[in-house]
């Protein structure tokens, strides 16, 4: 994983797309876990070829995500304006107010997992 130098350091194309694949060259545990059904069903090519369709998929989704977030963030200045007391908590106080949501809904989550065995076994 590169540090946050590194990251920043990444000023050209060559360096900036190093950053990315190291980045990217972490196995994902959902598909180590197919390959291994695969391999143990003897159909290795099935178990690829899901493994690529969820690469496909993750690379869809998160590009579409990041557009989505960018474009948002530059709509949102050019509305606001780059200062000002509203400009200022909409572009700082979202994030956070979007990174607290996903902590609440991860910890009810969390909280719920520890109740849905016994619901399973009708206790």
């Amino acid at each position: 994983m590169p540090t946050p130098d590194q990251v920043n350091s990444a000023t050209d194309l060559r360096t900036t797309l190093g950053v990315i694949f190291s980045i990217g060259m972490r196995p994902c545990s959902g598909a180590v876990l197919v390959l291994v059904f695969a391999r143990f069903s003897h159909v290795e090519w099935a178990g690829v070829l899901a493994v690529l369709a969820m690469s496909v998929g993750t690379a869809i989704t998160v590009s579409a995500l990041a557009i989505a977030s960018v474009g948002a963030r530059g709509l949102a200045v050019r509305l606001l304006g780059s200062s000002g007391v509203a400009a200022t908590t909409l572009l700082y106080g979202l994030p956070l107010l979007g990174g607290l949501v996903l902590t609440a809904m991860g910890l009810g989550l969390l909280a719920g997992s520890f109740d849905a065995p016994a619901r399973s076994m009708g206790l």
